[in-house]
C-alpha cells in the first residue's frame, strides 16, 4: 500500500510541472528493474538529444539525478501514472 501511495503522490508532482521528465521504464516492459538499469548505464554522460534514453529528467545528460530517478520507482513503476517522454 505505502508502495502505491508513494508512486501517487510522485506520479501527482511530476504532473503538476509538466512532462519534462520521461519514464523511468527505459526498455518500456512495464517494469523499472536491472534491464532499465542497465540502458541507463550504456547511456551514460551527455545527450545531444532533448528526448534521449536514459535521460529521465530530460537535462540533456544521463547522470546521477536519472540514476536517483531510476531507483526511486524501482519495483514501484506504474505506467499509468507516470509522464511519457512522447
Amino acid at each position: 500500500m505505502r508502495d502505491v501511495l508513494l508512486s501517487l503522490v510522485v506520479a501527482a508532482a511530476l504532473a503538476s510541472v509538466g512532462t519534462r521528465w520521461a519514464t523511468p521504464d527505459l526498455d518500456q516492459n512495464g517494469d523499472v528493474d536491472v534491464a532499465d538499469l542497465l540502458v541507463l548505464i550504456t547511456a551514460w554522460g551527455g545527450c545531444p538529444d532533448v528526448c534521449c534514453l536514459g535521460d529521465i529528467d530530460r537535462d540533456q545528460v544521463v547522470g546521477m539525478t536519472d540514476l536517483l530517478e531510476l531507483i526511486t520507482w524501482w519495483n514501484i513503476y506504474n505506467p499509468r501514472t507516470y509522464p511519457w517522454c512522447r
